[in-house]
């Protein structure tokens, strides 16, 4: 059995490139200053070392955000491992609360914001009775955990399209 290949944040760019040839002008769109893969030396230097995670940095980019965009570019499913308990809308009864913002991530990005900080701000913003709606086209793990840890509950749905809606509010105690 064929074993799909997983982009991760350690993965590395070189083994991208070899696996999907026809990424490289993407990647160099994404990344500009990895415009030295055009190179084939730089490419077999640089890319055999750098990673994902590496891309991300140099490119200012969050790291979820590039892997779920060369995923999607790629068809690829994404390895992700959601906690039941961001599955479970047992207490969450969404007519109750008013939806202050509806929220789509690529949006956000488009404009050249980091979303994650702009999440988090608008986070700040919320009351008892109040929820922030996400849409992403990928799953923002570090999101989740900085709004967990700021105090927030969290709802995620999975969509068919394998985009997420997720839905915060301040922590039920």
């Amino acid at each position: 059995m064929k074993k799909e290949f997983i982009i991760t944040p350690k993965t590395k760019i070189f083994d991208i490139i070899i696996k999907y040839p026809e990424v490289e002008d993407f990647l160099i769109e994404l990344v500009p200053s990895f415009e030295k893969l055009k190179n084939p030396i730089l490419r077999n230097t640089i890319a055999s070392v750098a990673s994902i995670e590496q891309a991300a940095i140099i490119g200012g980019m969050e790291i979820e955000l590039l892997i779920g965009i060369l995923s999607k570019k790629l068809n690829l499913k994404r390895e992700i491992t959601i906690p039941e308990e961001l599955k479970d809308s047992s207490n969450w009864n969404l007519s109750n609360y008013i939806i202050l913002q509806k929220i789509n991530v690529e949006d956000i990005t488009n404009k050249g914001a980091k979303s994650l900080l702009v999440i988090l701000d608008e986070l700040k913003n919320l009351m008892k009775n109040e929820i922030i709606i996400l849409d992403s086209n990928f799953y923002p793990d570090t999101l989740i955990n900085k709004a967990i840890e700021a105090g927030f509950d969290v709802l995620l749905k999975e969509n068919l399209d394998y985009s997420y809606t997720i839905y915060f509010r301040v922590k039920n105690n």
